[in-house]
């Protein structure tokens, strides 16, 4: 790390609270820390004494982390409000999909109506909430297909349930696919029904770029990816399987409205989602840390030998 004589190291999917990232910073010599924060989860509620601990730790990494990058709007305000980390030194630059691969095609023309759902078959994703929607809108009498790709430890429980609610003609479950993006492209609403805490949600951002209309659950950033409810795509309560239900069943009803937000959610994914949007976010950030050091210049080197300053970033093997 010394050779490098980074000027700027950026962390990602290294935990705040990793006691390393001080001592990297010192031993380095950087000026700058800067962390990616792209977890999921809600920050636990804590007693008055446990409150008073979260905010000397939030004190604590903020002497050694100069800023943060939240992945999302969601992201920012828990660690300013919940982590106690000073709340200006936290930037919002969105992640990117890439939208010359994720693009619209002709609205689709299914028989019956299609939802599709991509992700980990896991509990905190809500594929089981899912199912019971599907169940209700199937015993109200609509007409509905719902097509699942993914894999996961919750794949023979989900399956069981289809089965037993009569639902094996009605739900395919595919397995892991390639090309997600046809999937998304021939459902008349794709869904994203999580009940943990989404740090952002990819899988609603591609679908959007794909010009799906989208139903997502109010949970962590996915509010964020389709504007306000109703504008590129309906939110639902996380976990309530009977207004998710409600809703797909006036989404069905209704192709005009879905071809509008189908129009919306491709506008907002490669205005505010793609790849191209996130570079320049990135970009705006160093300039902005650039112009911060200029300010203050750093004292010279002792070993002139060193290579010229430079940024090193930084991954760790999860979040």
């Amino acid at each position: 790390m010394r050779a490098f004589a980074p000027t700027v190291i950026q962390a990602h999917y290294l935990s705040k609270f990793d006691r390393g990232l001080r001592e990297l910073k010192r031993a380095a010599g950087a000026r700058r820390l800067v962390v990616t924060d792209r977890s999921s989860g809600a920050a636990s509620v804590k007693s008055w004494p446990m409150r008073v601990l979260s905010q000397a730790r939030g004190w604590w990494v903020g002497t050694y982390i100069d800023r943060i990058v939240a992945v999302s709007e969601f992201v920012r305000r828990r660690d300013a409000d919940a982590v106690h980390f000073p709340a200006g030194r936290i930037r919002v630059v969105h992640n990117g999909v890439d939208t010359t691969r994720f693009t619209p095609a002709a609205a689709p023309a299914n028989d019956v109506f299609t939802i599709a759902y991509a992700g980990q078959l896991m509990p905190e994703k809500g594929v089981m909430t899912l199912l019971r929607a599907v169940r209700v809108l199937h015993e109200s009498g609509l007409a509905v297909r719902l097509r699942v790709a993914g894999r996961g430890p919750q794949a023979g429980e989900l399956e069981r349930f289809a089965a037993a609610a009569g639902l094996q003609d009605r739900v395919e479950f595919l397995g892991q696919v390639d090309g997600v993006e046809q999937l998304f492209r021939s459902a008349d609403v794709v869904v994203v029904p999580s009940e943990w805490e989404e740090a952002f949600g990819f899988v609603a951002a591609a679908a959007a770029a794909c010009g799906a209309c989208l139903a997502v659950s109010r949970a962590g950033a996915l509010p964020e990816i389709v504007g306000s409810d109703g504008e590129a795509g309906l939110i639902f309560r996380k976990g309530d399987a009977a207004d998710l239900a409600r809703r797909l069943a006036d989404l069905a009803a209704d192709p005009a409205r879905r071809e509008r937000m189908r129009q919306r959610a491709r506008a907002l994914a490669v205005g505010c989602f793609s790849i191209e949007r996130m570079v320049d976010g990135y970009r705006e950030f160093f300039d902005e840390i650039d112009a911060s050091l200029r300010r203050r210049p750093a004292a010279p080197p002792a070993d002139k030998g060193r290579r010229p300053a430079t940024q090193l970033g930084l991954s760790g093997t999860g979040p």
